[in-house]
């Protein structure tokens, strides 16, 4: 672990840049202290004296970009829920998330095959399972049955309470400056942000068919607050 001691500032406590891989309590290193988190892309997030926000306001988590030929995971409808096996595991330490954080999404998807649409969602929850009756989703898009369509996932999972187990609003894929039936809907099942929570990409019902499959091409997902 690497230390870089900042100047310290009067009536602060002394700022500590510290290199790790899990979160520690942000209220033991003393307000303006910093960690930077190397198996999230080397991610900063100082510390406000009961909470860690993220350095300048945002900060990417995971960011990877496949192709139309070598998309980063595959899969291939059989009738169950299904979930992407991606590059990343896709966790987000406990205690990263507190009142008013945001964690974004972004999500590129093609299908192959035209037996029947089919939904891709992205979920957020404690089990890492994105099966609508474990972690809840807080974005998704139906496909149509047409080889080769693609859809984009877009949007967030906002945090409105200190109390770790209260869940966050889900905003659908709204489409900025349109309406949308993606209305904000509160999810509670498998929500604990005061232990490791998880991020999923897949079906999450019986839509998803033989011989139809779904190529990952890419994702980003970012936090802010």
């Amino acid at each position: 672990m690497s230390i870089v001691i900042y100047p310290q500032t009067t009536g602060e406590s002394l700022p500590i840049l510290s290199t790790q891989v899990s979160t520690t309590s942000a209220n033991t290193l003393g307000v303006r202290s910093r960690i930077r988190l190397v198996n999230l892309r080397n991610a900063e997030f100082y510390s406000d004296g009961s909470n860690w926000k993220p350095v300048g306001g945002r900060q990417t988590l995971y960011i990877r970009q496949g192709s139309i030929a070598s998309p980063l995971a595959t899969l291939t409808g059989d009738g169950t829920s299904q979930q992407f096996v991606t590059p990343d595991t896709l966790v987000i330490p406990a205690g990263l998330i507190s009142i008013h954080t945001k964690i974004y999404g972004e999500v590129f998807v093609k299908r192959g095959g035209t037996a029947q649409a089919f939904t891709v969602v992205c979920a957020l929850g404690t089990a890492n399972n994105v099966d609508t009756s474990a972690d809840q989703s807080f974005m998704g898009h139906t496909i149509s049955a047409v080889d080769g369509n693609e859809a984009r996932l877009f949007g967030s999972a906002q945090f409105f309470s200190a109390t770790a187990t209260a869940g966050f609003i889900s905003t659908g894929s709204i489409i900025p400056n349109q309406t949308t039936t993606a209305n904000q809907t509160l999810k509670t099942t498998n929500q604990n942000t005061s232990v490791d929570m998880f991020i999923s990409i897949g079906c999450s019902n019986t839509s998803f068919i033989a011989p139809d499959t779904m190529s990952l091409t890419g994702y980003h997902f970012w936090i802010e607050g």
